[in-house]
């Protein structure tokens, strides 16, 4: 303990606290090492994030379906249209949806009518052509033909979902 005078003649004791040298050690080591707390979500910020839940197409119990991927249609689809990195192509009975990948173009509306129009002159006997860039539609058009490719018994639950979504009209 140590006893200090106030400017007054009095004594009075200060009480010196040590730091545990472990404790400096730990401070310092997590300042060096560049960690930070994670801050909570804020909810504002995170408005329409795409979502890529796959576990539907797992589980589906519809497995007679009448949605056929078509991948040399879809590969031939991403050549010849500019912009189009990327596409999946389904055939129902006489109408195509297709997913596109349009990455961060920002003419992605005209890509996705070339897209379209594109698709319509390959097979001019489909009644309908719908194309989407949303990535939800993409990711499950994308999952939906690969485990069709695999032999895998798989529904069409989640596609038809997306379809419906997307597509509010469509056949």
């Amino acid at each position: 303990m140590k006893w200090q005078k106030t400017p007054n003649g009095r004594k009075i004791q200060i009480r010196q606290t040590k730091i545990p040298f472990t404790a400096i050690a730990m401070t310092t080591l997590l300042g060096v090492s560049g960690f930070t707390f994670v801050p909570d979500i804020d909810r504002a910020n995170h408005k329409n994030v795409p979502t890529y839940n796959n576990a539907g197409l797992n589980d589906s119990t519809v497995t007679a379906t009448d949605m056929t991927p078509l991948p040399n249609l879809a590969k031939a689809l991403s050549r010849q249209v500019p912009g189009v990195h990327h596409a999946i192509v389904i055939q129902r009975y006489d109408t195509l949806y297709a997913g596109v990948d349009t990455g961060s173009a920002r003419n992605s509306r005209t890509i996705i009518n070339q897209a379209r129009q594109w698709l319509m002159r390959q097979d001019p006997r489909m009644a309908h052509v719908y194309v989407s860039a949303d990535p939800t539609l993409v990711n499950h058009f994308y999952r939906y033909a690969a485990d069709r490719a695999a032999h895998l018994k798989v529904g069409s639950d989640i596609i038809m979902s997306d379809i419906e979504r997307e597509f509010p009209g469509a056949k």
